[in-house]
Formats: structure tokens, C-alpha cells, sequence
């Protein structure tokens, strides 16, 4: 039957060329049309397999809370007041953002916290037990700042100096804040001192503010070392919605690239900006240059994770599409010696990349990252298709067919190969349609279509422009009195004829070392992984990601978060002290921190109000005297010493933030031996131990200068005190604190659209895409609460479908080869001899797809390479391609009967290497790309399919051999 569809295929091209070209351009043009529709969606994200609960919940949260993918913008400098600047500008620029309707862009950028929320409230948000400290303390007992210091010392030490071990690791944070909000008093006093020559008005603002900062803390987004601060952007849509994401990102890029020209000491270490373009007008992926990965300044967040993950995929497909029709064409012209039929044969893949184009815009509607791979598929498997079509025609035409014979003795021969292979393929790709994980059959539906649709265009198409380019080529000649040679091969490859034939001959030996390389394979196959951190499938230096980690090292958070919501405020604040609780949680962000739970809140009131009643009794503070005056300077030393005890506590709980503060405060190396509370001081006042540099600077100045130190820390006192003094009684308000309290931009940060739930982010203490560290977060945040989503577990769940889809995937890959090798080899005749042969010959074919498998898994481990949500797809890949030689192979030899095999290396296996060449270079091109996901994959499926060629070529006739020795038929 096929004999017949072949020879009805070779009347039509040959009798109707014209028409069938007509007909093709039609459907072509149709195609086109129907390929606009499809919108390219390359993010990872988009592979989310929406029926799981952690997606599930992940999008209920994107539904009700509106959009909580924040992106953040940072900014590295030597001077604070320089990055507040810069912060403020691009605050005024990027909310200014609307889009064509004039609809705003933005909702807030947010890089301070709202100062007169936390100063009218801030004892009401402290912990009923701290409150009770701090009074016990002395810290409400006299006005001023010598008793201010000794009870912060006194308090300080209490908490934090005294506590070590898992309880001290638990209020890392805490200690660390406390330390910033501290050291503002010092800070402002060494810059009184600096400064002390100009008017009190002048003075005062700065003062004010810093007064101000030494009760609530800074209010802005610094690191701690003050260098880096950060600027959190809340778009008003999600990075689902593709285009309007991808054209803001790019906005905001533009509006921080600009300002970077009027601050040229952040600039000075700024990676970009990018401004070169690919290939499709899109900007280049942003790579940061080996000499600034420890830059603090650029844009990171799930916004530029979507906008850098599309514009990877549009360089590295570009560039791959490029390479691979280039690399292709060379192997096919070299080969063949001539460029009309290879120039010819490229024109009608392109035709079939754009019809499956069509139906991946007509079935699916989007151009998922795996399904964009489509297209190199198309270009690797189709010049199979158009290298066994032309390269028998040509050698037709050769010994002297015409053209009408040739075409038909061609298609005759190598159809039969070709459909099995094609429709093999095919339908195991589309049998990926059935598996669950969206990336597989994605792939799965648009490779399959893409295959159907070289196919078709191999057998119609083709034929039918060799027809017209030969007949045509015949006229032209004969006017010249000439004739029509066709063409022929100009790579022999000799060679492989005579290794293959050696291979049959000896084949107990190519047995053993198949036998030997496959024991070895085996026991490293065995040992592959499964990459579970989400950097391994990303460019490398990626811009975005390697801002991620200088802020990890910096601000002690991962900016990848997990989150959980709650429907009530004790629900949020049990589920917020359950999370904190953990030791592999950073930091809880819950609207509890603002809003306590009303029976805590009774706790405090009345603890707040006795605060009040305190300050509100202050009279002025005491003058300082000499001996005040040392024993100030002695209160200033004695948090000195706090920091250094603290320090050595830190470094052995192995608390990074907290030694990284206190190493800044007080240097390593410093020593300290602390006043005894009770004892006279010595005379001359306490000896200097240890100091920062603030404190030094204070001590040299007041020793410098005692005939004026108490006039002056008079002076500083006067400007300073009142302001502190006003910050303490507005922070002691007693007033229940309600959700109509909250600035609007705060409340939306944790409320749902319908107020009725509240958003918990959780801040993991380690590397999430660490996994020794993702083996303990993971299951901890679980025994909290299984609703637990977020970015870590979106993409661990995506990894784990993925790996279990993929190995369904290429069981099913392979179940489908399988019967259909059957089905082919057994020509569906009803008798046992028929049927026995068709089974043999199926499983000859099987072999080499089998054991190249074991191989090419094998030489992952050996490579330190392991199996990703990306490249597992290279498994059913490979089946349905690395099938290919070995069923030519087979078909030829039952075509030319017993003792063929070195007649068939001699033919198709020369066929079969160049297929096998033009795949590896269409495959091997994603290895040029910057997406590791696709660098693996390229990779492994060049080596993949180079053995599956070499076990066609030498394993197959080796047991052919055998089969011969039994006087089996095939």
C-alpha cells in the first residue's frame, strides 16, 4: 500500500508541480496568519502546572491581593544623602509611568518606612515583655542623655549581651536594629561636633531628624553599612499580563539608566546600562561583566525575572535559528556539492517552521519557552527528510535517470524510511500532549505539529520544486546543446563503509566493547541528579540574579520569598510567631507588626501609658559637668563594649549580620574590660579599652577641649533632647491601634482587595536554591502551614512535576516508537513469518535507541551535569530522533537482502551520517545560547544523538550478523 501512496505522490509532483506549489503557497499564507496569533509567554512561570495547590494558591493570592510581585531597584554609593537623592527622583519619575489610555503603571515606590505612623505608635508595636524590660531598666526614670545612654546600656546588655546561643540567633534581627537605632546618638554627636560652627537654626533640622532615628530607627531602606539602598516598585498588573510587564520593565530601565548620568559615584560600579540589540530589535539580555558581580546597584524582582527570562529566550533562539541554518546549509551544500537543491530544501523547512507556527497560534494560542524550541527541531529533523529525498534523486539523476524516474524511484526508496521515522516521531511527540506538566506538552503538541507539517512539505513541496528547478535546468542545457547531469555526492565517507563492514565481520569483538561501555554508562547513569536551584537553568551572571545575591550578602535576606495568608489578625499573628520560630526563617512580614492582635494590644496599653505618665513628668535634664561629662564619655565606651561582647557571641552562633554590624562598629582585634558598676572612678576618668570610630572621635574631641566639653555637650543636649523627648511621648500612645490607622499605601501592602484576608511574607535565613538548606526550609515552613507558596515553592514544584512527568513522558515515548516500529516492520500481514519478522527487525531498530540512552545519561554524570526542568525534555526528545538512523538502516537492509551491509553503509548509511551531522549542528546550537537550561540541553542531545548514530552503524550490522549466522530472515 505505502509502494502505491509513494508512486501516486511521484505523478502528482511530476504531473502537477504547478499546482501543488499554488496550493502549498495557500496554505503557507494561511499558516502565517494563524502564527501572529500565537503570543510568546518564555518565562519558567508560564510553565506552572495549574492544578497544583501550591499555583493554585499562589494565583488565589495574585486574585485577591491584587499584583505582590514586587521589583526592586537598588543603588550602591559612598554617600547616603546621594543614593535619598537619586531614590527621590526616580520615586517621582517612575510614578509619573501610565500607559496609553493613561491609566497609571505603578502603585507605590516605597525605599522609607511612614515616619508618623511608627512615631504616634511606636510602643504600642513592641512586645509587652520589652516594655517591661525597658522600664525596669531605668529608661523612663530621668531626663537626658547620660541617663538615656547608662539605662540603653543597662537594657541592652540584659537582652542581648547576656542571652547566647538559639535565643540570641532569634532576635538576631532585633539586636541588630536595636545597635542601628543606638548608634544614631553618637553618629549625630560626632557630627555636632564636626559642624559646631554654625547656628543652632542650622544645625537643628539635621538633628531634629537624627533625634528622631535614635527612637524609631532609620526610616529608609538602608543596608546596614548605610552604602546600598533599596527601592521597592508595586506595579498595578502582574508579569502574567506578557506585554505590558515587559514594556514597563523597560520604562523603568530607561528612567534609572538616565538618572545614573547625575550621579556618577553610583554609576561608578553600575554593570549597565545594556543597549545593544538582538537580532528581533529586543535588548539584549542583561549579563553583568565578570569585574562587577559585586555591584550593588541595578533591578531584580519578578518583573525583570520575566523581562530577562524573554529577552534570553528571543537572543538564544535568534542565535540559535541563525547557526543552525547556517551550519546546516554548509553540511548540506559541502555534501552534495551544489547549492540549488540544499538553498531549495531550506526554503521548504523554513515553510514548515512557519505552518507549524500556525497550528501552535491555532491549538495552543501562546509560545511557551518549550515550545519555542520547535522551530530547531523542525530545521534538525526535516533536512533528514530533505537530505534522503534529494540525496537519492541526485544520485538518480546521476546515473542517468530522468527526472520524472528519478523522483519516483527516489520517493520509492527512501519514503518508506522517512514516513516511519516522521510519523514515529511525530506521534511521539504528540503523545506528550497526555502528560500533566504544561512545558512537556506544550513541547509535545507543537514539535509533534511541527514534524507533521516537515512531512507534508517533504513529500508535496519538495518533489515538486525539484521537478520544476531539474526540468527547468533541463531546458536552459539543452538550448546549450548540453545535458543535465544532476549532481552528486562529494563526500565520500569511505571510512565509514569500511569501519561498519569491519564491525559485521568481527562482530564478537564490537559486541564487548559495546557490552563494556555500556556496564560503565549504566553505573553512572545511575548517579545523575536532579538540579533543584533555579540559577542552574539561568544565563549566567544574569543580571537580576546576581543582584540577588549581592543583596542576600548584604541586607541577610533571600530575595525570594515563600507567603501564607490569614482571615483574621490572631490568625496572622499566630502563624507569623510559628514561621519566626524556625531556623531557617529570617524575618516574618506580616500587617500584625503594625496592627497587634486586640489582646495583645490590651497587654501593652496600659504598660504604654505608665511610659507616658513618666515623660510627661521630665523636667529639664542636669547640666553637664566634668564629671558628667566623663562619665558620658564612659556610658559611650560602655556600648563599645557591648558591641565587642556581642561581636564574640555572633561570631560563634555564626550570626553573619550581626558580626558583619558589629565588626564595622568596633573592629576585630579590640578588647574591652567594662566599668564595675559601684566604683570610684579612677582619676583622669576610665581608660580608653576599645572604641568605634565615632566614639574615638568624640574622646579625642572632649580631652581636647575640657575646658568646653560640658558647655558643648550642653549645647548638643539642648538640640538634640527635645526632639528624642518629643519622639518618646508621641511613640507612648496608648491608643488601640485599628486597620483605618494604616496609610492606605501600608494597608493595601497586607490586605486583600476585599479586606477580608492578610498577606504573611516569610524572608528565608539561607540560600533557597541551596539544597542541602532547601531540605530543611522547605519542610519547616510545611509543618507550619500547607498553604505555604511562593517563589521557591513554585519552582521546586515545577521541578518535581517535571521529573516525574518527564520520566512518564519518555515511557511513553518509547511504548509509542514501539508499536509503530511494530506495525511498520510487520506491514500489518496476517501470518506468523510476517509477524515474526516484523518483531525482529522492530527490536533490531530498538537497540541502538535503548543502550544510546544508558549512554548519553551516563556522560551527564560523567560531565557533572544533572537533569533539569529544561533539559529532561532531551529524553523523549531523543527517542523519537535517535529512532531515525537506526530504521533506515534496517528498511535498507531488508530492501536489499541478506549480505547487504556493506551495500547499505556504502548508501544510506553515508545518508544517515549526514543527518546525523546536520541534527547534532541544529541541536548543538542551543549550546551557543546563555540559558543554561538549553545549553545542557543542546549539549546532550548532540552527544545523544552522535551515539545513537554510531551504534546504528556498527551495533546494528553486528547483530545482523548474528541474525545471518542463524540464517534468520529479516
Amino acid at each position: 500500500m505505502r509502494e502505491r501512496f509513494f508512486a501516486w505522490l511521484a505523478r502528482v509532483a511530476t504531473r502537477r508541480p504547478w499546482t501543488v506549489l499554488l496550493i502549498s503557497l495557500i496554505v503557507f499564507i494561511v499558516g502565517a496568519g494563524f502564527a501572529t496569533l500565537a503570543e510568546p509567554k518564555l518565562s519558567w512561570m508560564d510553565l506552572l502546572p495549574q492544578d497544583e495547590p501550591k499555583v493554585m494558591e499562589f494565583s488565589e493570592i495574585l486574585d485577591t491581593f491584587g499584583s505582590t510581585e514586587v521589583t526592586l531597584a537598588s543603588i550602591e554609593g559612598p554617600d547616603p544623602e546621594e543614593l535619598v537623592e537619586f531614590a527621590t527622583e526616580f520615586e517621582k519619575q517612575v510614578m509619573a509611568l501610565e500607559d496609553e489610555q493613561g491609566e497609571k503603571l505603578i502603585q507605590r515606590v516605597t525605599w522609607r518606612e511612614d515616619v508618623d505612623f511608627v512615631l504616634d505608635h511606636g510602643l504600642m508595636l513592641a512586645k509587652a515583655r520589652d516594655l517591661e524590660r525597658m522600664a525596669e531598666s531605668g529608661m523612663w526614670d530621668a531626663p537626658g542623655l547620660l541617663p538615656l545612654v547608662d539605662a540603653q546600656n543597662r537594657d541592652f546588655k540584659k537582652e542581648y549581651v547576656d542571652d547566647a546561643g538559639d535565643s540570641l540567633e532569634k532576635k538576631e534581627g532585633d539586636a541588630a536594629r536595636a545597635i542601628d537605632t543606638m548608634w544614631w546618638l553618637p553618629r549625630s554627636l560626632r557630627w555636632f561636633l564636626e559642624n559646631q560652627d554654625r547656628t543652632d537654626d542650622e544645625l537643628e533640622p539635621v538633628l531634629r531628624q537624627n533625634a528622631r532615628r535614635s527612637v524609631i530607627g532609620d526610616e529608609r531602606y538602608f543596608s546596614d553599612d548605610r552604602s546600598i539602598l533599596i527601592m521597592q516598585i508595586q506595579p498595578m498588573f502582574s508579569s502574567q499580563e506578557a506585554e505590558v510587564s515587559i514594556v514597563t520593565i523597560q520604562d523603568i530601565r530607561d528612567i534609572f539608566d538616565g538618572l545614573m548620568g547625575k550621579h556618577p559615584a553610583i554609576a561608578a560600579n553600575y554593570p549597565g546600562p545594556w543597549t545593544e540589540k538582538t537580532m528581533w530589535g529586543t535588548p539584549e539580555p542583561y549579563i553583568t561583566p565578570e569585574d562587577r558581580v559585586d555591584s550593588g546597584t541595578g533591578i531584580t524582582g519578578w518583573h525583570q525575572y520575566y523581562y530577562d527570562e524573554t529577552m534570553t529566550a528571543f537572543h538564544d533562539f535568534g542565535l540559535g535559528m541563525i547557526a543552525a541554518f547556517l551550519l546546516v546549509m554548509a553540511l548540506f551544500v559541502l555534501a552534495f556539492r551544489m547549492w540549488t537543491s540544499p538553498l531549495l530544501a531550506m526554503i521548504v523547512l523554513v515553510m514548515s517552521i512557519v505552518l507549524g507556527m500556525g497550528v501552535v497560534g491555532a491549538v495552543l494560542g501562546e509560545l511557551t519557552m518549550m515550545a519555542m524550541m520547535f522551530p530547531i527541531v523542525v530545521l534538525g529533523l526535516g533536512v533528514d527528510y530533505a537530505i534522503h529525498i534529494v540525496g537519492e534523486f541526485t544520485k538518480r539523476r546521476n546515473e542517468g535517470e530522468s527526472v520524472d524516474d528519478a523522483l519516483t524511484n527516489a520517493l520509492a526508496s527512501t519514503g518508506k524510511g522517512i514516513l516511519t521515522g516522521g510519523l514515529t516521531t511525530a506521534v511521539a511527540f504528540l503523545a506528550l500532549a497526555f502528560t500533566s506538566f504544561r512545558g512537556l506538552s506544550d513541547f509535545g503538541i507543537s514539535a509533534g505539529a511541527g514534524v507533521l507539517c516537515t512531512l507534508l512539505t517533504s513529500f508535496l513541496v519538495l518533489p515538486a520544486s525539484l521537478v520544476v528547478i531539474h526540468r527547468w535546468r533541463e531546458k536552459r542545457l539543452v538550448k546549450k546543446g548540453k545535458t543535465d547531469k544532476g549532481g552528486r555526492f562529494f563526500l565520500d565517507f569511505a571510512v565509514l563503509r569500511v569501519t561498519g563492514t569491519w564491525a559485521y565481520r568481527y562482530w564478537p569483538v564490537t559486541l564487548v566493547v559495546v557490552a563494556a561501555v555500556t556496564v560503565f554508562m549504566g553505573m553512572n547513569a545511575g548517579k545523575v541528579g536532579w538540579a533543584k536551584d533555579m540559577l542552574s537553568i539561568e544565563a549566567e551572571r544574569l543580571a537580576s540574579l546576581e543582584l540577588n545575591k549581592v543583596l542576600e550578602n548584604r541586607f541577610y535576606i533571600h530575595p525570594d520569598t515563600s507567603m501564607v495568608t490569614a482571615g483574621s489578625l490572631e490568625e496572622a499573628d499566630e502563624l507569623a510567631e510559628k514561621l519566626e520560630d524556625l531556623s531557617t526563617v529570617r524575618m516574618v512580614e506580616s500587617i500584625t507588626m503594625l496592627v497587634p492582635p486586640v489582646a495583645k494590644q490590651e497587654k501593652r496599653s496600659p504598660l504604654v501609658a505608665g511610659i507616658r505618665e513618666a515623660i510627661d513628668e521630665w523636667g529639664d535634664p542636669d547640666p553637664f559637668d566634668e564629671d558628667s561629662a566623663q562619665s558620658f564619655l564612659g556610658a559611650l565606651y560602655q556600648m563599645d563594649c557591648n558591641v565587642i561582647t556581642m561581636r564574640k557571641s555572633a561570631f560563634m552562633s555564626g550570626m553573619d549580620r550581626l558580626y558583619d554590624m558589629t565588626d564595622r562598629i568596633v573592629p576585630e582585634g579590640e578588647t574591652c574590660v567594662r566599668r564595675v558598676e559601684g566604683q570610684p572612678r579612677p582619676e583622669g576618668g576610665w581608660p580608653r579599652i576599645a572604641a568605634s570610630d565615632d566614639v574615638k572621635f568624640i574622646s579625642k574631641w572632649l580631652k581636647g577641649h575640657e575646658s568646653v566639653a560640658p558647655a558643648v555637650l550642653d549645647r548638643f543636649q539642648s538640640l538634640f533632647e527635645p526632639h528624642m523627648r518629643e519622639a518618646f511621648q508621641r511613640s507612648a500612645n496608648p491608643e488601640m491601634i485599628t486597620l483605618d490607622m494604616l496609610p492606605p499605601a501600608t494597608r493595601e501592602r497586607y490586605t486583600s482587595t476585599d479586606g477580608k484576608r492578610y498577606l504573611l511574607t516569610v524572608y528565608p535565613r539561607g540560600d533557597v536554591w541551596n539544597e542541602e538548606y532547601q531540605s530543611r526550609f522547605m519542610p519547616q515552613l510545611e509543618s507550619v502551614s500547607e498553604r505555604i507558596t511562593g517563589t521557591p515553592q513554585l519552582f521546586v514544584t515545577t521541578v518535581e512535576r517535571g521529573g516525574r512527568e518527564g520520566r512518564k513522558a519518555t515511557l511513553l515515548c518509547f511504548l509509542v516508537i514501539l508499536v509503530l516500529l511494530l506495525l511498520d516492520f510487520w506491514g500489518l500481514k496476517w501470518s506468523g513469518r510476517a509477524l515474526g519478522r516484523g518483531v525482529l527487525a522492530g527490536m533490531l531498530a530498538l537497540v541502538p535507541l535503548v543502550i544510546g540512552g544508558v549512554w548519553m545519561i551516563g556522560f551527564m554524570n560523567l560531565a557533572g551535569m544533572e537533569l533539569n526542568m529544561v533539559n529532561i525534555i532531551a529524553l523523549p526528545l531523543l527517542l523519537g530522533i535517535g529512532i531515525d538512523d537506526a530504521v533506515h538502516i534496517v528498511h535498507r537492509y531488508r530492501h536489499e537482502g541478506t549480505g547487504s551491509v556493506p551495500r547499505v553503509l556504502g548508501t544510506t548509511g553515508r545518508a544517515v551520517l549526514l543527518t546525523s551531522l546536520t541534527t547534532i549542528a541544529a541541536f548543538g546550537s542551543f549550546a551557543l545560547g546563555l540559558y543554561q537550561g538549553f545549553v545542557s540541553m543542546g549539549i546532550i542531545l548532540a552527544v545523544g544523538i552522535g551515539i545513537c548514530f554510531l551504534l546504528s552503524v556498527y551495533l546494528i550490522p553486528a547483530l545482523i550478523r548474528i541474525v545471518e549466522l542463524f540464517k534468520v530472515e529479516l
